[in-house]
């Protein structure tokens, strides 16, 4: 399908305007991050309090709270359960 010239500087303006956005968004994400020792985690669960339970944890293994790589079987002190 051939676009019109005006339908292909919209969409390329509407492109150009997300990005930077996005990369905002994800930088201002990473700075409201706490580090793995601020937020006490560790790689095991605290009794039946895990990661995967947690309403933070972004599967397969990221949080909303804690920055870098988390363990689904993992814990920390910002342990918040889910709602069922």
């Amino acid at each position: 399908m051939l676009l019109d010239r005006r339908t292909l500087m919209q969409r390329i303006s509407l492109g150009a305007t997300a990005i930077p956005l996005m990369l905002f968004e994800s930088r201002a994400r990473a700075d409201n991050q706490m580090t793995k020792d601020q937020a006490k985690y560790r790689d095991q669960p605290n009794g039946a309090q895990d990661c995967k339970g947690c309403a933070n944890f972004l599967p397969p293994g990221g949080c909303r709270i804690v920055s870098g790589q988390v363990s689904p079987t993992g814990w920390c002190r910002m342990f918040q359960a889910k709602n069922p």
